[in-house]
């Protein structure tokens, strides 16, 4: 009883721990205020909650198509059904998607607009990026951080064309492996 009591009281003053943390780098480069990185995570934190329901769904349904489909005369129309249920899941998770992200950005004021433009922007260049990180016009950044520690000197199997360490992920990482060819 007297642990109940505690693990009840502990419950009750600790803060609720969040779902989803807005990224420093986002906080820092946005200049976002506390008040906006709170309702921002509240927003992605809805998304994440309906997201899980609406896959939660999309599983049973993908139980029933795979018991329809292991009957021995399965039923197309009940198939069907499912399958459109499934696309109407992929729908509505877009469609909230679409929706977070308007109201996350009209959180933001005007100055902040511009800077996330910034990132619009890089973002629809970044294929174009890559493919000069390839054929070695511009360096790739290096892997910094935990991912660093991960990736310890990776080989890349090709050359010039197949490339570098994030862009392209044709590239075969094989760590601590001296590529050979066979005649």
């Amino acid at each position: 009883m007297r642990l109940t009591s505690i693990l009840l009281l502990t419950a009750l003053l600790l803060p609720a721990q969040e779902l989803w943390r807005v990224p420093d780098s986002l906080i820092r480069f946005l200049e976002l205020t506390p008040a906006q990185v709170s309702w921002m995570a509240s927003l992605q934190e809805h998304l994440a909650t309906f997201t899980e329901e609406k896959n939660a769904r999309a599983s049973a349904v993908n139980r029933e198509i795979r018991a329809e489909t292991a009957r021995p005369d399965p039923d197309v129309t009940a198939l069907g059904l499912r399958y459109r249920e499934l696309e109407a899941i992929r729908r509505e998770i877009g469609a909230e998607r679409l929706k977070t992200g308007e109201s996350s950005r009209a959180l933001l004021t005007d100055a902040q607009k511009v800077r996330l433009k910034l990132l619009d922007d890089a973002l629809k260049n970044y294929r174009t990026a890559c493919d000069a990180a390839s054929a070695g016009l511009v360096n790739e950044p290096p892997v910094e951080g935990f991912a660093a520690f991960l990736l310890p000197a990776p080989v890349l199997i090709g050359g010039p064309g197949f490339g570098t360490t994030g862009c392209n992920a044709s590239a075969v990482r094989l760590p601590n492996v001296i590529p050979f060819v066979v005649p």
